[in-house]
């Protein structure tokens, strides 16, 4: 899946503590890749069985409902 670039950060956390705690839940080994040059998206890979997937892509957009107003409206 793919998110834009601001909201990485609604998804990383402070320290990377939402995104620790995303791959703790979900057991899904999770990965978000630095935008390729000229791109505003950045690609989230997540690996594991079906259930831990869909655990984890539901975690990450209740991260990006929650949190995308923390970043100061950029």
């Amino acid at each position: 899946m793919t998110i834009p670039n601001d909201l990485a950060g609604a998804i990383i956390g402070p320290g990377g503590q939402r995104i620790r705690k995303i791959r703790l839940d979900s057991r899904a080994n999770i990965t978000i890749d630095e935008p390729s040059q000229g791109s505003n998206e950045r690609v989230i890979s997540i690996v594991g069985s079906a259930k831990q997937i869909q655990t984890a892509q539901y975690l990450l957009q209740q991260s990006v409902r929650e949190h995308s107003g923390d970043l100061g409206g950029r």
